[in-house]
């Protein structure tokens, strides 16, 4: 539901990414997802930011300069952030319980 619902927002922005872009970014994030959680339960350090800002690289650079490849690529930081952060949090919470 929160995919389809990102799919339908970030298409419907002002310069929307393509919807390929979408779908390698949801077929990506759960091995992101996988390693922040694995490395937040070795060093108690969320990485996060590291996923958006490569995922940022890849995408803007995919997308390029005339297909609006910077907000294309912020749209997608966003969602890798968002989930990303979501798994080390879940990690975190396991941890300490």
């Amino acid at each position: 539901m929160l995919a389809g619902r990102t799919t339908e927002l970030l298409t419907t922005s002002s310069v929307p990414p393509q919807w390929y872009y979408l779908i390698v970014t949801f077929l990506i994030v759960p091995f992101f997802s996988l390693a922040n959680s694995y490395a937040a339960g070795l060093t108690d350090q969320d990485n996060s930011s590291i996923y958006g800002k490569l995922a940022i690289l890849i995408f803007s650079a995919w997308a390029g300069s005339t297909g609006g490849g910077v907000i294309a690529g912020l749209g997608i930081c966003g969602v890798v952030v968002a989930a990303t952060s979501q798994a080390a949090v879940l990690m975190q919470v396991r941890r300490r319980a």
